[in-house]
Order: C-alpha cells, then structure tokens, then sequence
C-alpha cells in the first residue's frame, strides 16, 4: 500500500539534477473541484471528487483553457515542480511562484514500514501531511495563512 507524506522545506536543496515542469491550476469550483491546468504545452480539465476518491483529467485545446481559465478569477497556482527518486522513493518539491516562500514536499513510499525508516533530510520541516490548508485547493484561495 503506497503511503504519500508531505512537508514543508525549510530550504530548497540543489535541484539541478531533479526534472521541473511548471504546472499552472485554476479553480473553477471547489465541490466539487473543478480546474484546468497547463503543464509542458498540455491542457486539461481536471474534475475531483474528493469524496468518492475519484478523478477525471480531459485533455483540452488552448482556447478551451483560456476560456475556462477566465472563469477562476484570483483562485490560482503557479507551481515549479521538482521531482527525483530519493532513496528509492518517490519524491516531488512544489515551490509555489505565487505564494511567497512556499514550497512543500512529498514523498511517496510502497509502505508504512519504509515511511518509518526513511531519515528524513534535514531540508525536510513541518509534516503536514493531514493538514488540510496545505492543499492546493486551499492554497489557491490563500486560506493557509489562517492555519
């Protein structure tokens, strides 16, 4: 069973041999959640029923994308992400763009034993797996600065 932690980082280690892509979210609606993203020249409408643990990701035409994009007003993210395998693990470092001095991390590990064993670097802050303003939906509407 794959167990995904998620942290702030306290700093932002050498990412020079990690692969980036920059994602940009934009929130339609919430509740459902509804956004479009733009990432590596693609497009897509994304809708996630967090409830039912379902997600549906339709890939869209530019034009389709900036229409809907319209439509989110202020609720957005700009996100460069990160990602490598880090002790045979997983492991993504969002730096929000937009947000300033946010980045997180997560990692995903194949099972509870293995997320206990893993040394956490020492770049690696607060566990803020459960903490729900650290979602990119609450991110987007800035809510996280109440938590």
């Amino acid at each position: 069973m794959e167990i995904a932690k998620k942290y702030l980082v306290t700093h932002i280690p050498n990412l020079e041999d990690w692969d980036k892509r920059e994602i940009k979210y934009y929130y339609i609606n919430f509740d459902p959640e509804i956004k479009v993203k733009k990432t590596n020249g693609e497009y897509f409408l994304i809708i996630d029923n967090i409830k039912l643990d379902e997600e549906i990701e339709i890939s869209i035409s530019i034009d389709e994308f900036e229409k809907l994009k319209n439509i989110a007003g202020g609720c957005y993210l700009v996100i460069d992400s990160h990602s490598t395998v880090l002790d045979g693990n997983s492991c993504r470092i969002d730096i929000y763009k937009n947000i300033d001095e946010l980045a997180t991390v997560e990692i995903k590990f194949n099972g509870i034993r293995e997320s206990v064993r893993f040394p956490n670097p020492d770049w690696f802050g607060q566990d803020i797996t459960t903490n729900s303003s650290y979602n990119n939906s609450s991110l987007a509407t800035h809510q996280f600065l109440n938590a």
